[in-house]
């Protein structure tokens, strides 16, 4: 069954028309279904932005004027990232004429000295879980 266009809107721009129209697919065909320009009130279909509904995605094949709608597929099982590696740090840059110990307050305002050497952050560790889903497109 081929799919009903109803035309919304239309507008002239430059040396074309946009138009706007709902579509309704009917019986979905494997690959998509197809949208003519006649349908459109064109004679040739340039650009389609389909916009999603009813929970499904849509995409326009100009190779083969189908409309195709991606229904949200499974999420893929819960799972675990796990970050490990080697030793960060950080490094500060010094100038010539600067001293290489600095004084620095601390939290409570105590004044400290240190050594403007390499700060140890440590090795990077943790997990992140998260789930991810997946679109799907009917045969």
């Amino acid at each position: 069954m081929a799919a009903t266009v109803t035309l919304k809107k239309r507008k002239k721009i430059l040396d074309g028309f946009i138009n706007i129209a709902d579509v309704k697919i009917g019986t979905y065909a494997a690959g998509g279904v197809l949208i003519s320009p006649n349908q459109l009130g064109l004679s040739v279909i340039d650009f389609i932005l389909p916009s999603t509904s009813g929970g499904y995605a849509f995409e326009f094949n100009h190779t083969t004027g189908k409309l195709k709608a991606f229904a949200p597929g499974t999420s893929q099982a819960k799972h675990t990232h796990t970050f490990t590696g080697t030793d960060l740090k950080v490094t500060p840059t010094t100038l010539a004429a600067e001293p290489t110990t600095k004084l620095l307050q601390n939290d409570t305002g105590v004044l400290k000295s240190t050594d403007i050497t390499a700060i140890n952050l440590g090795k990077p560790a943790g997990a992140i879980s998260e789930s991810a889903a997946a679109a799907t497109s009917p045969a």
